[in-house]
């Protein structure tokens, strides 16, 4: 199953990482999002809704790879099927 995990470096974001080796999956993408280096002023999580930078450091690169992942290679998208 292909995981996407998207964190903001700003606060823990990061402490989410260990996680991943828990599930079991072959397919997983991380995507730390950082504007700054600073974990107490970089990226945070309202940052995700309220900030111009979150389409092209978040939104985009999570569409980028749903398209990745839903036409065969790494996914599967059923379309004749529920």
């Amino acid at each position: 199953m292909p995981i996407l995990f998207v964190a903001r470096a700003g606060g823990f974001g990061e402490a989410g990482l260990w996680q991943l080796g828990l599930l079991g999956s072959d397919d997983i993408t991380t995507r730390i999002v950082s504007t700054n280096g600073d974990p107490l002023l970089d990226f945070g999580h309202l940052d995700l809704f309220l900030t111009e930078a979150a389409e092209p450091l978040v939104w985009q690169p999570i569409l980028a790879w749903i398209g990745e992942h839903s036409h065969g290679g790494h996914g599967h998208a059923d379309r004749d099927h529920p």
